[in-house]
């Protein structure tokens, strides 16, 4: 079920009897197709989303623990949950879901949509029947008394995290606003290692061009960068040599500046958010370390000179250090105790999995037969959204 905050007079009769949801019956099919709505998601739900699932539940999960926990930003159509629930149901494993849905969002203002999104799924098989969605902005997390971090705690913890962002996470100036992605991030991974020791995946997509990441943010962002390359000479030279990125010191212009356009923009927020990220996972007791997936790239707007939307892909994991005899009772000597592994050795990672981000846009222009079959799928998944199939095959086709 959806979940509104209520304020004013509450009688206790409520608590008892709860109202019955009422959701309008769908006369007509949509056919107002978003930017989200193209082949190159598909591919993304498809081959990044489901296929880092399918691998981490092959890894983590066993027989006695079958219920796959999952957090996202749905929108209203639900797509991302639609499209995981299928591969739960075939699996045979249970979804236990909780979104977040901004109130304020234009594109739904009664919310209609997605309260017949979320009463549709709940009463399909292999779906956990407290899944919900609550109607707040993810960032209201980071404020630890709100309903939505409540949701979170009482949900938790999660072996899938997917923050579909429509803008950038580095959009607005960092703490310029009482609500923001990073003091919810940071509220997230610090539930998240209070609470789990297995592995967890999170999906981040976000704006990568000049135009929507402040300066102030990317001065951050370089800093955290800038800071590894001072501590590790070999994280220096390969940031150099593999991404062309140079860490002397810079000013506002520089960053402005044609050496941070494009791809350069491209690197520093991939980079940067992974080596903050990392900051919060290594930083604290336990330590976790975070690998960076199989990450792709595409445009969203056209007069941009290359790709300016990252989809990223990370593994969490807790650091297991074996215990040391350093009285000498046990004949057991490991070499790899002589040295721990630091921050800097963990971010070396991130450098090569940055380089090898894919243009999925190249992809689908050089693979027709892939395209048209990643439209096919995504039929049925707009279908079952109540989208007009036809319309949207035709629409789909055009891209």
């Amino acid at each position: 079920m959806t979940e509104q905050q209520t304020t004013g007079e509450h009688s206790f009769i409520d608590d008892i009897f709860a109202p019955t949801p009422v959701h309008s019956a769908r006369t007509k099919l949509k056919d107002d197709f978003k930017p989200w709505h193209k082949p190159r998601k598909q591919w993304v739900r498809k081959f990044q989303w489901l296929g880092e699932i399918e691998k981490f539940v092959e890894k983590t999960k066993n027989k006695n623990d079958q219920t796959l926990r999952y957090l996202s930003l749905p929108g209203r159509d639900m797509l991302d949950v639609r499209f995981v629930h299928r591969w739960c149901e075939k699996k045979q494993i249970n979804l236990m879901f909780l979104g977040y849905n901004d109130p304020n969002a234009p594109a739904d203002p009664s919310d209609a949509e997605l309260n017949l999104s979320v009463t549709e799924l709940t009463q399909r098989d292999y779906v956990d029947r407290d899944s919900l969605v609550v109607e707040d902005k993810f960032e209201a997390i980071g404020n630890t008394k709100s309903i939505a971090y409540k949701r979170l705690v009482e949900t938790g913890p999660f072996d899938i995290i997917n923050l579909d962002l429509c803008n950038s996470i580095v959009g607005s100036i960092p703490l310029s606003k009482e609500d923001d992605y990073y003091k919810a991030i940071y509220e997230l991974v610090t539930f998240q290692k209070k609470n789990r020791t297995e592995p967890w995946l999170l999906f981040l997509t976000t704006r990568s061009d000049a135009d929507t990441v402040s300066v102030s943010a990317s001065w951050k962002l370089f800093n955290c960068i800038e800071k590894n390359a001072k501590e590790n000479d070999s994280f220096r030279q390969q940031l150099f040599s593999k991404l062309d990125f140079d860490c002397k010191p810079v000013t506002e212009s520089f960053l402005r500046s044609k050496k941070y356009s494009g791809i350069g923009y491209r690197n520093l927020v991939g980079l940067g958010f992974g080596k903050w990220f990392l900051g919060l996972l290594f930083g604290g007791q336990p330590k976790w370390c975070l690998k960076m997936l199989d990450s792709v790239e595409y445009l969203v707007r056209p007069s941009n000179p290359s790709p300016d939307m990252l989809s990223l892909a990370f593994e969490c994991s807790m650091i297991i250090e074996p215990p040391k005899d350093n009285a000498g009772f046990t004949s057991i000597f490991r070499n790899e105790q002589s040295a721990i592994m630091s921050e800097g050795d963990f971010a070396l990672g991130l450098i090569d999995a940055v380089k090898m981000i894919k243009n999925i846009d190249s992809t689908l222009a050089d693979d027709k037969n892939l395209k048209y079959s990643l439209i096919n799928e995504a039929v049925e998944l707009m279908v079952d959204a109540h989208f007009d199939g036809e319309k949207f095959r035709a629409w789909a086709e055009a891209f």
